[in-house]
């Protein structure tokens, strides 16, 4: 999430966010997965330009976590509305937080 917000920033706002990538990720290291129920989902589009076919396979499911979340719930929430991921733009990469 951190790297899709800064770079919508980047394209569309004025400029990169400055975010300190490794503390972040040092930071979101002490949080915990308490349950992970997901599974790969094989999918694909045609192109009606082109006629041809992209993968776009990738997980879904639930996921619960545990730990100092709130500070990153902001950047959470966000995701929901910019999506993640791969093929995020074809629409990929929602998420739900419950």
């Amino acid at each position: 999430m951190r790297e899709r917000v800064s770079a919508l920033a980047a394209f569309f706002g004025d400029g990169p966010i400055e975010m300190d990538f490794a503390d972040i990720a040092n930071r979101t290291a002490q949080i915990r997965t308490l349950e992970c129920r997901v599974a790969w989902k094989r999918r694909s589009r045609r192109s009606s330009r082109t006629g041809d076919v992209h993968e776009t396979s990738g997980f879904s499911g639930e996921a619960v976590y545990e730990g100092e979340i709130g500070e990153w719930m902001p950047l959470v929430r966000l995701g929901e509305l910019v999506h993640v991921g791969k093929y995020a733009v074809g629409g990929n990469g929602w998420l739900a937080v419950e």
